[in-house]
């Protein structure tokens, strides 16, 4: 074959995924990959980029991670790259056949390290659907597969081959698309300090309340979440997404103070069942229980169940435990002064929005 024509091949085979995409989600920008052409012969090229809003997908805004060890079988081999400043490799010389892929967070500390992989599989769409007496719009959503970075990616070796990795800090993105959030005025977290009696706020604050009177929120031990929402009531219906994906394990009601009401809550399952997130005071629910949900799905709309205002109250759960059903619970933002913690958002104390198309 002339060099000419295997030019030609290889921009193809660089081309077709991007122009695929573009086909897929018109309304995404994504970014080409501009790698440099390697030479004929077995290999392994790429990116390692920042996945910000969990779609797998690089997208506009999402930048390249420089100083990432990239390596061919077992962590280390000889046969090894170190991404560039704009996150790209390129391995030599691999032989053909199906081989294992490790990658190495250049940042060591929990605080700021590269934990997750995200595997893009495919676009999903939701057919519009009615439940409990809600229109749910039809969804155009990423389907992706989360993994933690010590697990490597599986790839099949037979000439020049292209392998995009995406990473993440954490691994939860926004419960609101970014239009909808718009309209929420209020937002604040209390009570993770494990100490009773005490109150620390969320946000990575690491002021501490021995008095509940005197805390910034003007509230008391025992709330262990993140409240969103206004005290303007033209918020509710407002769809409640997703952070990640996963499965549903509660749809229903729950009663946490008899005086107020019941609330109607949801409770997702993640990585395996290994972590949970939960958000509640909906006014519908429009997911059911051992349902898959993807990353952006609609799983309630806001409301005030159970609750004097319009919110919806999201807690994380880092371990469960499947015999006595006994949680942790979690503050989703890291302790800002504790390098030994780690965000739970996508980016280190930033939740991003989720990639999300409707259409009818």
């Amino acid at each position: 074959m002339d060099r000419v024509k295997l030019l030609t091949l290889v921009l193809a085979s660089l081309t077709l995924p991007f122009l695929l995409a573009m086909r897929a989600a018109p309304n995404t920008l994504y970014l080409p990959v501009i790698i440099r052409m390697p030479p004929p012969g077995p290999s392994l090229f790429g990116i390692v980029f920042f996945d910000y809003n969990g779609s797998g997908l690089q997208e506009q805004g999402e930048p390249g991670i420089p100083n990432v060890l990239v390596s061919v079988d077992s962590p280390g081999n000889h046969l090894h790259a170190v991404t560039g400043v704009d996150g790209s490799y390129y391995i030599p010389n691999v032989p053909p056949g199906q081989h294992q892929v490790y990658v190495q967070s250049p940042k060591e500390t929990p605080a700021t390290a590269f934990r997750y992989i995200n595997v893009f599989k495919g676009w999903v769409d939701i057919p519009a659907y009615e439940m409990n007496g809600v229109h749910v719009p039809a969804q155009h959503l990423p389907d992706t597969e989360i993994q933690t970075i010590e697990v490597p990616c599986r790839v099949t070796i037979a000439s020049a081959t292209g392998l995009e990795v995406a990473l993440m800090q954490g691994y939860l993105t926004h419960i609101f698309a970014a239009a909808d959030f718009s309209r929420i005025t209020k937002g604040f977290g209390y009570d993770l300090d494990p100490m009773p009696g005490r109150v620390r706020d969320y946000s990575g604050s690491t002021t501490l309340c021995t008095d509940p009177s005197l805390c910034n929120t003007g509230t008391g031990d025992g709330h262990g979440g993140w409240d969103w929402g206004s005290f303007d009531d033209s918020i509710i219906g407002i769809p409640i997404r997703a952070p990640a994906p996963g499965t549903v394990n509660w749809a229903s009601q729950i009663e946490v103070d008899p005086r107020l009401g019941l609330i109607k809550h949801v409770t997702l399952e993640h990585l395996g069942m290994t972590q949970k997130t939960g958000c509640g005071h909906h006014s519908a629910l429009v997911v059911q229980p051992r349902q898959s949900v993807y990353r952006g799905q609609i799983v309630a709309l806001l409301g005030k169940s159970g609750s004097s205002w319009a919110h919806v109250h999201f807690n994380c759960h880092p371990s469960w435990n499947l015999q006595t059903g006994e949680v942790t619970s979690a503050d989703p933002f890291r302790d800002v002064t504790d390098q030994t913690s780690a965000s739970w958002w996508t980016k280190d104390n930033d939740p991003q929005f989720p990639l999300v198309s409707l259409g009818e």
